[in-house]
Order: C-alpha cells, then structure tokens, then sequence
C-alpha cells in the first residue's frame, strides 16, 4: 500500500468519525447553549405510557444553527466550505488560514445561512494571497444527514 493511499485512508476514517460526531451531536441538542430564556437545569423528563399530543407547529421544529457553537463552525468549515473552496482554488493544495469571518441566518430564506471566509492560498503566479469568499448554506430539501445535509453555493453580492 503506497503512502498517498494510506493516507486517503486515514483522511476518510477521520471525515467518517467527524460527520458522525456532527450528527451525534445535533440530534443529542449538545451543541446548544440555554439562552437567557430557558433554564439550565431541567426537570427529567418521565415517559408516559399515554399517547402524546403533537407539539404546536410552532415547536415543532427548533430552527438548527450550525455556527452557534466552535464545534459546529469548525465542522461546517472542514466539510462543507473546505471542499467547495478547494475546488475554486488554481492550487487546491496550498489552501492555509481557513477562517469564518461571519456568519447570519438569510431571512428570506427560512433555515439557510450566509457565511463569510477568509483564507490564504497560491493564486495563478504562484504568489500566496489573502482571498474572501460568502459562501450560502441551505437545507438539503430530501432531510439528508451528514455531509449531504446542505447544499452550499456561492453567496450572491
């Protein structure tokens, strides 16, 4: 076995274990702080044998924000941006200084985001520069999960 393959081996053991922390920790609710609103500390929850009533249309779906918390941005850099980057890029390689500039939900659109990077990487002379690039973040529409969770295009200025 070679060393670049042993290489893209380790690099997709790690991209499996990150999609499926993201994904652990989206579904536990970990990755959300309490806002001012809510209490800390919360009573258990006991089941009820009972049916349950369905929750209000409008609690029925918390709004999910992937940037809110550090682990949530690195993620969305590391599979999402990172790769839509790399793919721009005149040298995909020298790619260096990846970093989340901003980030704010789209009103317009329910669930998406906007955010801004910056970065450094080899333009077509061969000089390193500092480049910026907005990138959208919207909801895959079939409620996939993992990397095909969102759909990630270019921002419109």
């Amino acid at each position: 076995m070679g060393c670049s393959q042993e290489r893209e081996r380790i690099e997709l053991k790690s991209t499996a274990f990150l999609v499926a922390l993201f994904v652990i920790v989206n579904l536990s609710g970990c990755a959300t702080k309490p806002s001012n609103e809510q209490s800390a500390v919360r009573p258990p929850s006991t089941p009820s044998l009972l049916p349950q009533n369905k929750p209000s249309p409008q609690t029925a779906k918390e709004e999910v924000n992937p940037f809110k918390t550090e682990l949530g941005r690195n993620l969305m850099l590391g599979f999402f941006v990172k790769p839509a980057l790399k793919q721009m890029l005149h040298d995909p390689d020298s790619l260096q200084d990846l970093e989340l500039i901003s980030a704010a939900p789209i009103k317009k659109v329910p669930g998406s985001f906007k955010a801004t990077v910056s970065y450094r990487a080899r333009n077509a002379l061969g000089a390193l520069v500092l480049g910026q690039q907005a990138f959208t973040f919207t909801p895959n529409p079939n409620g996939s999960t993992g990397t095909d969770a969102w759909i990630v295009s270019l921002a419109k200025n």
